[in-house]
């Protein structure tokens, strides 16, 4: 489940994100798991000590789109603590999530592996089309001290 304010004036909407409560399921590490997930595993990646930038290059099934009505949502988790989480509406990919350096330091030893979730609607192409919601999960090895402003995760989501 999502909880998610929307500001009906602007049509900006924030997830509210509760470190600590998790869906039924979900493991010691803060991340579901099912026995059909599929978890992409990332190349190991050095950051910068500044912020940076995850961009998610999902690929769509030919014939859809990212549904724009819909808000998308990233989590970024370490050891079961949030490292950042944006919630948004786009019409277009790949999605950019800012990871500031301020939580990349609270939550994060020398070496680490970020949990790296994204829930997102996607629509056919066809005048009545019909929307499914999906999800991409990668594991993302992480160091501190390197030259990376950014690292791009790949994916795909299935029709």
């Amino acid at each position: 489940h999502r909880i998610v304010r929307v500001n009906l004036k602007t049509q900006a909407c924030r997830e509210i994100a509760f470190d600590g409560l998790e869906a039924a399921g979900v493991s010691d590490a803060g991340s579901r798991r099912s026995e059909t997930e599929t978890v992409l595993m990332a190349e190991p990646v050095a950051f910068a000590a500044v912020d940076v930038e995850l961009v998610l290059d999902i690929q769509l099934p030919a014939g859809f789109h990212l549904n724009a009505d819909a808000a998308w949502m990233v989590r970024v988790v370490n050891r079961g603590s949030t490292i950042t989480q944006k919630t948004g509406r786009s019409a277009c990919l790949p999605l950019r999530i800012p990871v500031p350096m301020s939580a990349f330091a609270e939550h994060h030893s020398d070496d680490a592996v970020w949990d790296v979730t994204a829930s997102l609607g996607y629509c056919t192409d066809a005048k009545h089309g019909v929307c499914v919601p999906g999800e991409l999960r990668w594991l993302l090895p992480v160091k501190r001290n390197g030259t990376a402003r950014s690292v791009t995760l790949h994916g795909r989501v299935s029709a």
